[in-house]
């Protein structure tokens, strides 16, 4: 990595800012060796994050089933391959991990039953599902299994009584993440500031306008009403594609954007991920397609439900799954207008790293640099909707609720890592300020400490769209809002700041 950034620092086009999409990859490139060599020397991902591991062998079985992207007798011999290497490579973490934050340690341990799932009657009915009859593939899954139990059992015997409480990455590395991978001239404590005040007009806006549902204005009520809103088993999931396609209609009947082919089919998530799936947090419904694939439709897996569930389970599940979560989140955030079509451009991009950056991984993006156009563009696509008649009163109100959150987020992510608060402080300001459940709070604050500068990347990104739209809107006397879109989503998974910077051949900072 020294050698490549040296080799970087010497390029003149590394040095200047981007004007050439050969310019932009040799800067963001130098900026990413930059990133993961702060990372190796603060030794707090392959010396420190037991997940890191679990995470990586999981996910290097589970990528190869999640959709066709090559003839299954080659995904299956991939399968035995990978299968082989996870004993060594689980051998390596207990030789590479002496101390732990505690809460890594005990989502590896959470990661490791998941993957005893997998494994065990997953990889079976993977099996039986594709007719595959390969002794070397259930041999090589056999001695993984036995891996991962003997690795669970050293994570909770050696590693959690030898773990500690630094699940903070320091302000000087933070503040390097957000100018080399958010590509802003900010420090740590101005994205803090930003955020509380961004979270603290949120928050009036959602008691206020909480009195519009109940004449006791209690907040939380009127989101805990969205579950009463909820499809019937039998449209569970026509439900999904029912309004992706009228968030897909409604987008292009406003002329927000054009509609490329790319088509999304809600599924059922199969069988075999069932019972493992609980225990992975990456584990998403939508994960974006393979890059190169040129895929025209893509698979969407969302919880399955059958008439034999017990009616408290099957009810709890559709009150979670409620036409709002669908509609926002399943439809809107993910499966539409947000990242399935960012992804759709991004992988037509000029920029090598705008065609990746934003993929997802075992358990995080590929690269920081695509953070704010991903959850930026996605949050953004939210705000968007509620000027439109796909959004009821209720959903604008949720869609409201969830902007707190993302303001919340980049006040925990700056406070965490810079040591204003703790893992637990920061587990009870999601409880106490953005509304969330104990174990909602729980697995945020977790996920934030692990990966420092992302929790900031929605509200950072979303301010810079509005303001670059804003901008060009007073520019240009024939602004024209298809057209923005278009021209935004064409740079691919790169900084928002950088895009702006090129639309306007100057910066924006933050108002």
């Amino acid at each position: 990595m020294e050698a490549l950034l040296s080799k970087f620092s010497n390029d003149p086009d590394a040095r200047a800012p981007p004007n050439s999409p050969h310019h932009l990859d040799c800067f963001l490139a130098a900026n990413y060796l930059q990133i993961r060599l702060g990372e190796f020397r603060s030794q707090r991902i392959h010396l420190s994050n037991p997940a890191l591991y679990t995470g990586e062998a999981i996910f290097g079985i589970v990528s190869l089933f999640l959709c066709d992207f090559a003839p299954i007798e080659e995904r299956a011999k991939s399968a035995a391959s990978r299968l082989e290497a996870i004993p060594p490579f689980l051998e390596q973490a207990k030789a590479n991990l002496r101390t732990a934050p505690t809460e890594w340690t005990r989502r590896a341990i959470r990661e490791c039953v998941g993957a005893k799932h997998l494994l065990q009657g997953g990889l079976t009915m993977i099996m039986r599902s594709y007719q595959l009859t390969s002794p070397s593939m259930q041999h090589a899954a056999d001695k993984a299994r036995i891996a991962f139990l003997e690795f669970q059992e050293w994570l909770s015997e050696y590693l959690l009584p030898h773990s500690n409480s630094n699940h903070g990455c320091g302000k000087s590395f933070l503040d390097l993440l957000i100018q080399k991978g958010h590509c802003q001239d900010l420090a740590a404590e101005q994205v803090a500031a930003f955020g509380a005040r961004i979270l603290a007009e949120r928050q009036e806006r959602l008691h206020q306008e909480a009195f519009n549902f109940r004449e006791d204005g209690d907040w939380q009520k009127v989101l805990e009403s969205l579950g009463d809103f909820h499809p019937l088993q039998p449209n569970y999931l026509s439900s999904f594609q029912r309004y992706w396609q009228e968030c897909v209609d409604t987008a292009t009947e406003n002329g927000f954007l054009t509609w490329p082919n790319c088509q999304i089919h809600y599924r059922f998530l199969p069988d075999y991920f069932v019972d493992a799936e609980p225990y992975l947090y990456w584990f998403l419904p939508y994960r974006s397609p393979p890059a190169f694939g040129q895929f025209t439709s893509y698979d969407y897996f969302v919880p399955p439900i059958d008439a034999t569930m017990p009616q408290p389970e099957r009810e709890k599940l559709l009150r979670a799954m409620n036409f709002s979560v669908i509609k926002l989140n399943h439809a809107l955030h993910h499966g539409s207008i947000g990242h399935h079509l960012q992804n759709y451009y991004a992988y037509r991009a000029p920029s090598r790293i705008g065609q990746v950056a934003a993929v997802d991984c075992a358990s995080r993006l590929a690269m920081l640099c695509a953070g704010t156009m991903a959850e930026g563009w996605a949050c953004y696509c939210g705000e968007l909707m509620t000027e439109t008649s796909f959004c009821t009163p209720l959903d604008k109100y949720s869609e409201l609720h969830s902007s707190v959150r993302f303001a919340a987020r980049a006040v925990v992510d700056s406070s965490l890592h810079t040591g204003t608060m703790t893992i637990e402080d920061a587990i009870r300001f999601y409880m106490t300020e953005a509304g969330m459940s104990a174990d909602a709070a729980h697995t945020e604050a977790v996920n934030n400490s692990m990966f420092p500068g992302t929790a900031c990347e929605y509200l950072l990104g979303t301010n810079v769209i509005h303001a670059l739209r804003n901008r060009l809107a007073k520019q240009e006397g024939n602004f024209n809002l298809r057209d923005f879109h278009g021209h935004f989503l064409s740079y691919g998974s790169i900084p928002v700041s950088l895009i702006a910077q090129d639309m306007l051949n100057s910066p924006l900072s933050l108002p």
